[in-house]
């Protein structure tokens, strides 16, 4: 992790010596992530931006322990209002402007990214990089594959089931029809609560426990909930590489530094060293095969990708992610289905 990790982070104003009432402070706070990995991650890209970020881990209703990306200790609103279009920017999602009096929170607004900017151009990639990018791109499923052929399908139903760091065991339900959606979180072990959440349309909600009433939730929140729980939110890297390699800089950037040994498959290992913007990470590709076994970060986050099948033409995704941290397992994720144009729990899309 970056020495800027270790940055000291202000909490408190000072005090006038005429007045014994705290002024307010401001805080941002990023959408939850269900693993502090990403959390971690997201974290690192922040403090590069000069943001004093920090990883909370943080009880949210309805869905248990989760891990946000905060920054407090801002003197003013505007302060506020400065580093939140900052960080919702960098993460490419709504985060949330706080203002903190003592032990009293009051959300203050939802603040939105502004306009993506414009990426440098593109440096010229070295060809043996490109030779094992572009066949594991093809492993995958191709420039028509992957993601595209998700977008495409008119539906979607995604099972998987979670096993968290401290004991946490969730089965999920990810189901999309056209633009609705809908999540089932059923807590199969450990300490959670049921959740069910549904975006439809312009509007969303969302019912903890078994029994209990859906209640109206922001839509945007929703989406974003959404994405994170799809195919694609579990699965990044292995269902947009092909693009990637054309789109991120990173890609393009990285060397090849000879070979490992991921569970008995021998893999060309890609090594990008950082620069101002991201940090240092590497890609372990089985030569074999050319599908992605392992992609290693600079915080010390580790995903390993095991047992790959195809569930449709164009898309080859593994059926086991198992995320470590400084060697320490984190999570394990296992893919139980992923259908398309099939159908579909009617109930989990019925408006409330």
């Amino acid at each position: 992790m970056l020495t800027r990790h270790l940055r000291a982070w202000a909490v408190c104003g000072a005090l006038l010596s005429t007045n014994p009432v705290a002024a307010a402070e401001y805080m941002v706070q990023s959408a939850p992530f269900l693993v502090r990995g990403d959390a971690s991650q997201a974290e690192s890209r922040a403090l590069r931006e000069g943001l004093e970020a920090k990883v909370v881990r943080k009880y949210l209703t309805g869905e248990g322990w989760r891990f946000v990306v905060t920054i407090p200790g801002l003197r003013d609103e505007a302060a506020g209002g400065a580093a939140a279009v900052q960080l919702a920017t960098l993460l490419s999602g709504s985060v949330e402007l706080w203002s903190v009096e003592g032990k009293e929170l009051t959300k203050v607004r939802d603040v939105a990214p502004t306009a993506a900017v414009e990426p440098e151009p593109a440096s010229e990639i070295d060809p043996e990089v490109q030779r094992i990018l572009v066949r594991a791109a093809a492993a995958l499923g191709g420039p028509q594959g992957g993601k595209d052929v998700l977008d495409a399908a008119s539906s979607v139903r995604f099972e998987y089931d979670r096993a968290l760091e401290g004991g946490l065991e969730a089965h999920h339900v990810f189901v999309r029809r056209g633009a609705d959606q809908a999540l089932s979180v059923r807590i199969e072990g450990g300490d959670g609560i049921d959740s069910e959440t549904r975006v439809l349309g312009d509007q969303a909600w969302l019912r903890t426990g078994r029994d209990g009433n859906f209640v109206v939730q922001d839509a945007q929140r929703g989406a974003e909930l959404m994405s994170r729980a799809s195919p694609v939110g579990v699965l990044p890297l292995v269902l947009t590489l092909a693009d990637a390699i054309e789109g991120r800089p990173e890609l393009r950037m990285m060397s090849h530094r000879g070979s490992a040994t991921v569970e008995g498959e021998a893999c060309d290992v890609l090594v990008f060293a950082g620069d101002r913007t991201s940090g240092p990470m590497s890609f372990e590709i089985g030569q074999s095969k050319g599908l992605v076994r392992r992609v290693s970060f600079e915080d010390g986050v580790v995903h390993q990708f095991d047992d790959y099948f195809a569930p449709a033409t164009g898309l080859q995704i593994p059926r086991t992610i198992r995320t470590w941290r400084d060697g320490k397992l984190l999570e394990t994720t296992r893919i139980t289905a992923l259908d398309l144009n099939g159908s579909l729990p009617e109930s989990m899309l019925e408006t409330p």
